[in-house]
């Protein structure tokens, strides 16, 4: 059954801090910028209460926040600082990583902020799965297959050249014709990911099964017209 790798996750904690504290984003932003010891492992630090600082354009973002990438392991991950003491971390592949992330950035924070004490509830809200089916799919086949059998299944050329499926396990895939699949969900569990693979894959395997068996009958009528057409 096919492979699979988590390509990005998207999560959020929040820190410990003292009753009734707000973090004072404006004095934590000069702080960042001036700790020489993390010269090296922060960078791009944004904080423009006016505008959005995460995001160049008005419609994206988020307004009153820092925004920053921290350095692990050579690796860029973006991080969102909120006064209220939430921390969205953007661009992992592990939850591991993640872990890393929350612990370093607070360790930091703590230099920054009498208030900060730790962190906690640390949870991924958004995990990106990439894998690579055996074979290349006929879209509109396995559209008619799986809306025959009742599945949750959309297929739209015109709009969107993937096919978007949900399986038993309300797992939602989107399948090109390549093979190559992704699905997006708070869902962290490799062991519920590859039981919605291999079920995508079984489809497949059946839909070629008896694209085969057509094609051999076909064959077997064909030779059967050549031979009477020979007699």
């Amino acid at each position: 059954m096919p492979d699979f790798n988590i390509s990005t996750i998207t999560a959020l904690f929040t820190l410990k801090m003292n009753q009734d504290s707000v973090l004072n984003l404006k004095e934590i932003s000069i702080k960042l910028s001036s700790l020489k010891k993390i010269k090296n492992k922060i960078r791009g630090i944004i904080y423009d209460p006016k505008n959005k600082a995460s995001g160049s354009h008005a419609k994206f973002g988020f307004p009153n926040v820092i925004s920053l990438k921290i350095v692990i392991k050579k690796e860029l991950i973006s991080l969102n600082i909120f006064a209220n003491g939430k921390i969205k971390i953007s661009g992992t592949n592990s939850y591991p990583q993640c872990i890393e992330v929350a612990r370093k950035i607070t360790s930091i924070l703590m230099h920054c902020s009498l208030d900060v004490l730790g962190y906690k509830d640390l949870k991924p809200v958004l995990v990106k799965y990439e894998f690579q089916l055996e074979e290349k799919v006929v879209l509109q086949k396995l559209y008619n297959l799986l809306n025959s059998c009742n599945y949750s299944v959309e297929y739209e050329p015109l709009k969107y050249n993937g096919l978007k499926l949900k399986t038993p396990d309300n797992i939602k895939i989107i399948v090109f014709s390549s093979g190559k699949c992704f699905t997006t969900s708070n869902v962290y569990d490799d062991f519920t990911m590859k039981n919605a693979i291999d079920w995508v894959q079984n489809k497949v395997n059946w839909l070629q099964s008896e694209s085969s068996n057509g094609d051999n009958e076909d064959n077997e009528f064909d030779e059967n017209l050549s031979s009477q057409f020979l007699i």
